[in-house]
């Protein structure tokens, strides 16, 4: 019988494939102009990832990291991430005030 469980978790652990996941942050969110802020991102189960502003400009790449960003109007970035099981994104703004 247990063998019997086993083999049945074994199934379920190969039909179930991890979620791409990625998560981007701005520290701070909320600066004066010229300031600087850190665009910081992490992403889990993927194999590629792009940071681009609103202009579709580059500013940086990777599954993990930090670029920083001096601003003089508020500016919002997009990461997408591509892994085996789909595309995933996600977006923060600094605010310039």
């Amino acid at each position: 019988m247990i063998s019997r469980v086993n083999a049945a978790i074994e199934d379920i652990e190969t039909i179930i494939e991890p979620l791409p996941w990625v998560d981007i942050t701005a520290k701070p969110n909320l600066i004066s102009q010229d300031e600087p802020s850190g665009i910081v991102w992490q992403s889990k189960n993927v194999n590629s990832c792009i940071i681009k502003d609103e202009e579709d400009n580059q500013i940086g790449s990777g599954t993990e990291g930090v670029v920083t960003v001096s601003l003089t109007t508020t500016t919002t970035y997009t990461i997408t991430c591509t892994g085996e099981e789909g595309t995933v994104s996600d977006s923060v703004t600094v605010t310039v005030s």
